[in-house]
């Protein structure tokens, strides 16, 4: 499964596009600026949390090795949010994105054993 990470956030509208497609996405930022982004997301993506049967977006944080905490979005009608896996699999993708040397915009790739509901 190919996840983006983003370190900081240079374009809220591609990293919006690709939840939609992907289904999660790891942003390495400050709490604040999470909880901002989360704000952003659900309008962009226009999700109404008040329709109990409408698509969800998840955000929490996960403690990534000595890297600190990584936060991440999930996007329900693309991808099944099942704790240990994404958890798991925002590690994996924080870890790469590390050796890669923390670029802007990375497209990691991780095992899910799910595959995402949208197709490619």
């Amino acid at each position: 499964m190919r996840v983006p990470v983003y370190f900081g956030m240079s374009d809220i509208d591609l990293a919006a596009g690709e939840l939609r497609h992907y289904g999660l996405i790891v942003v390495e930022t400050t709490r604040p600026h999470a909880r901002q982004l989360f704000k952003e997301f659900r309008a962009r993506l226009d999700i109404d949390e008040d329709q109990e049967d409408g698509p969800v977006l998840l955000h929490a944080s996960v403690s990534v090795d000595d890297q600190g905490w990584s936060d991440f979005y999930v996007y329900s009608p693309t991808l099944e949010y099942r704790i240990p896996e994404i958890h798991e699999a925002v590690r994996a993708a924080a870890r790469q994105a590390a050796t890669a040397r923390r670029p802007a915009r990375f497209l990691a790739t991780v095992d899910y054993e799910q595959e995402p509901l949208l197709e490619d």
